[in-house]
């Protein structure tokens, strides 16, 4: 509690003493005034230092971290698989090209598990809905927060890599692949956080944007469509 709070205390004991003292000799209407007055200062200065705040801000900046380090990893496999991201490279050589169609957003992500190290950083702090796993081994689309840009490039700076999977075309939450192209109606739905999207591109780096944002980016992209897979 705070200095200012304890004084308030002292101040509210004070006053509730006047008030069995006037109830002794009966009250006047000012006395009653000035204790109801005082009592509801009292509250306004104890009770908020009972409430937690809610730091949203903060998660929202941890889960632009998390897209940055997402963001690394994949840069770090593509430099190893001739500048080519795990959608883009086979199976045989360590990546995810038989699932570029499919809706197990997962497989691209385990195809970097070495870069990567840990799956914890593909859940958003924002998240209530799914679970954050600690082993690679029990990896699923129930715990990944963030859809994969199957047309993302690491030549391609301003491509899609990775983002919020609150992307969607259309009012309905989506899951699976998504074909963007320049008049699909692109909205970020509630879910992760309020009024915006996190967003990874191709050249390694995340921003937070808003739903006006996104739609930008995406019309001023030179190829379209855009494909992504959302979990």
């Amino acid at each position: 509690m705070t200095a200012a709070a304890g004084q308030g205390g002292r101040r509210g004991v004070f006053m509730i003493m006047q008030l069995f003292e006037a109830k002794r000799r009966g009250f006047t209407f000012i006395e009653v005034m000035v204790v109801v007055v005082t009592i509801a200062l009292l509250a306004g200065v104890i009770l908020p230092a009972f409430v937690p705040r809610r730091k949203t801000g903060g998660h929202r900046i941890h889960c632009v971290s998390n897209l940055k380090q997402i963001g690394l990893a994949m840069r770090m496999f593509s430099n190893d698989h001739d500048d080519k991201f795990p959608w883009a490279t086979p199976g045989a050589k360590g990546g995810s090209m038989e699932y570029s169609n499919s809706v197990e957003v997962f497989r691209h992500y385990l195809a970097v598990s070495n870069e990567l190290t840990t799956p914890k950083v593909l859940l958003c702090p924002e998240e209530t809905t799914r679970v954050r796993v600690n082993e690679w081994k029990d990896l699923s689309n129930t715990n990944i927060s963030y859809f994969a840009g199957l047309d993302a490039d690491e030549g391609k700076p301003n491509s899609l890599l990775s983002g919020d999977r609150t992307l969607s075309i259309g009012s309905n939450a989506w899951s699976g692949v998504m074909v963007i192209t320049g008049s699909s109606s692109l909205r970020v739905l509630p879910g992760l956080h309020a009024n915006g999207i996190n967003i990874g591109l191709g050249d390694g780096s995340a921003q937070q944007m808003t739903e006006q944002g996104i739609q930008k980016l995406i019309s001023e992209m030179n190829e379209l469509p855009v494909k992504v897979v959302v979990p």
